[in-house]
């Protein structure tokens, strides 16, 4: 029994360390990138035109280690303002969706106003940086 004391005081110590290391993980100061709020009606355009082979769920690693949305948020404020204008030059110029996977999927080709949408959205996301 006399060795209760002690273990009952190393819980005491671990539980104290887990509460003061998710206080600091919830903090909100610089050193932490913010989190990227994408709209819904973004997120479902993106969806359909770049999560095929943007997302954690992609097939092709290529395509996803140059960009994966589900790691938007875990990027530095420098390299996610620098993916965010990335992204927007890539539609704009047409180069994403690629033309030969548009081909064989025309469903997954960007509408004019879709484009607008996600230029708005990487305008938002810019200005708030």
């Amino acid at each position: 029994m006399h060795y209760l004391k002690p273990i009952a005081g190393l819980i005491l110590i671990l539980f104290l360390f887990s509460f003061s290391s998710a206080e600091k993980n919830n903090s909100s100061d610089n050193n932490h990138p913010e989190k990227a709020v994408i709209p819904a009606e973004v997120h479902s355009i993106l969806k359909k035109s770049c999560f095929d082979c943007h997302s954690d769920e992609a097939k092709k690693i290529l395509s996803k280690s140059k960009l994966n949305f589900d790691k938007l948020d875990g990027l530095s404020e420098v390299k996610k303002i620098s993916t965010l204008k990335k992204i927007e030059k890539e539609i704009k110029e047409e180069k994403m969706p690629p033309k030969k996977y548009v081909q064989k999927n025309p469903e997954k080709k960007m509408t004019e106003e879709e484009k607008t949408m996600v230029f708005e959205w990487i305008k938002t996301e810019l200005e708030s940086k």
